[in-house]
């Protein structure tokens, strides 16, 4: 994906489209819940801005986990040793992926993966569909250690005697992963046989794109390590935006909340999940601490996870997108 495309997708009619369904959906969640909206802003603003400043540091240092993992999976298998050095830095990696988040921000069906895709490539001289490859090894990695923490979590919140979330949380994730893991098993057995039977292009294609995937997953045991540290930072965050608007929730619980809408945004129907991301959080987190407690907390989270990424992900997007210009130039 070019970075005029992605320009051009940004201000597209299904973006549009995609942010008025959001709009729809956040109308819905404060209309239909009883909601007290001069309590919630009160609230809100008595936020402890020392916790929100360490929480947000502590969001953005995920990137640079996420980097790592991203880095490390495609120097697996064939691009290990001398051919490794043509891969971009972590730094780089690190950079792309919050470049990626930022364009599934306003961006429809993660739009910012092909993004990251086609910026990969650039730099590595890999090809767009290898690179697709290995970002859609990252997501089945994603998927499965997700469906592990959060059985964990749900195990957690039992011992620790808290109130039981729902089951059908459990079930999605476990339909996500069953299917994510078919179809790698599909592409691993089949794929060769299903490859040889496409025509020139499209073999060419599927080669590819079947070599970044089934590659990165050679040696995964950082790459599952880095996972898990990337999801426990996400927990950690959730855990000090609790406190920080003067509520208490356990770390397994806040780890279990955060994987919830960890898996909405992986199918996102509207710009980073906007609109369903909140209204799941809220869900899950009301029984524990009340629906005005619950919008609360997603509001001051999204603040960081969402809103901040689009602020400082304009500029430093639009920065590196000059500079390519300019070497283009050059």
């Amino acid at each position: 994906m070019r970075p005029e495309s992605q320009i051009r997708k940004m201000l597209s009619p299904y973006t549009l489209i995609s942010f008025g369904v959001a709009a729809g959906i956040l109308y819905f969640l404060v209309s239909y819940f009883k909601i007290d909206l001069p309590e919630i802003l009160e609230t809100i603003q008595n936020t402890h801005i020392g916790l929100f400043t360490l929480a947000l540091s502590i969001h953005y240092t995920s990137f640079p986990i996420r980097g790592a993992r991203w880095h490390y999976l495609a120097a697996n298998g064939e691009l290990h040793g001398e051919s490794a050095q043509r891969l971009p830095s972590i730094r780089e990696c690190s950079l792309l992926v919050y470049l990626g988040w930022f364009a599934n921000s306003f961006g429809w069906l993660r739009i910012g993966d092909a993004y990251r895709a086609y910026a990969f490539s650039a730099s590595s001289k890999l090809g767009f569909f290898n690179s697709l490859g290995i970002i859609i090894a990252e997501k089945i990695l994603d998927i499965t250690v997700i469906l592990l923490l959060l059985s964990i979590s749900f195990l957690g919140i039992i011992v620790l005697r808290d109130l039981v979330p729902s089951t059908a949380i459990l079930l999605l994730a476990i339909g996500l992963t069953t299917i994510a893991l078919t179809l790698l098993g599909i592409m691993a057995k089949f794929g060769s046989s299903i490859s040889s039977r496409l025509p020139g292009r499209a073999y060419l294609i599927f080669s590819s794109f079947q070599q970044g995937t089934l590659n990165s997953f050679q040696g995964l045991r950082l790459a599952i390590a880095l996972s898990v540290a990337g999801w426990l930072v996400e927990a950690i965050r959730l855990y000090i935006v609790v406190r920080s608007v003067g509520y208490s929730l356990s770390l397994v619980s806040s780890l279990f909340v955060a994987l919830v809408s960890a898996l909405i945004t992986i199918f996102p129907l509207t710009p980073g999940g906007l609109g369903f991301v909140e209204t799941g959080v809220v869900a899950v987190l009301s029984p524990w601490i009340g629906q005005n407690g619950a919008l609360v907390i997603t509001i001051t989270d999204r603040s960081i996870t969402y809103l901040s990424v689009l602020a400082l992900g304009s500029p430093v997007f639009t920065l590196r997108y000059l500079l390519g210009q300019r070497n283009k130039s050059d």
